[in-house]
């Protein structure tokens, strides 16, 4: 349907993967597929991260502007108790946010929840993380201007930046730290949910 819309076609994907982000996080994935099809990997990428961005700052503002009653009744008590122990966490700066992001195993629209209702982070901050990492999801992206294109050399080049970007990444000793810190905190949380 996507597709049927023709010259709409950029801002029917960007509505969908924001209404995806916002409701069903998990289920993005086949839409990535679906961009890279339709758009290409250059414009798939952009446009996923776009509508990721936009389904987060649209969760962010609302859980900014209508606070966290607001934020209870649409996630429930038991996914609250799991926003409360983000923002316990530390969730302060655009740094925790890119720790949340890209190490934590938390579905992001909880995340950007929580987001919204940490004082010192901005929508500025929120944006710009949330947008800048979307760049993994060049793999899948790419699998879908694979299929269409036959054409896989850009789709391996692609990969191989983000997976040379990740392991320079990995040799920073802050974020080796901020590993160990996630692998701890994810222990704790498993403990946390299964004591429930």
């Amino acid at each position: 349907w996507i597709e049927q819309s023709g010259p709409w076609a950029p801002l029917t994907y960007l509505a969908a993967k924001a209404i995806t982000f916002i409701c069903l996080p998990w289920a993005g994935y086949p839409l990535n597929v679906a961009s890279g099809a339709l758009f290409g990997l250059f414009w798939g990428v952009v446009l996923t991260a776009l509508g990721d961005t936009l389904g987060g700052c649209i969760l962010y503002g609302l859980s900014r502007w209508a606070g966290r009653p607001a934020v209870v009744r649409i996630v429930g008590e038991s996914r609250m108790a799991r926003v409360d122990r983000i923002v316990n966490t530390g969730l302060g700066g655009w740094r925790e946010l890119l720790f949340f992001r890209v190490v934590v195993p938390i579905p992001y629209n909880l995340v950007s929840l929580a987001a919204g209702l940490a004082p010192t982070l901005t929508l500025r901050q929120y944006a710009t993380v949330t947008f800048l990492t979307a760049a993994p999801k060049v793999f899948t992206v790419g699998i879908g201007a694979g299929l269409v294109t036959g054409e896989w050399m850009e789709v391996a080049v692609a990969c191989v930046l983000v997976v040379i970007a990740v392991a320079a990444m990995l040799t920073v000793r802050s974020v080796r730290e901020a590993l160990m810190r996630a692998l701890r905190w994810r222990r704790r949380e498993k403990r946390l949910e299964e004591s429930t």
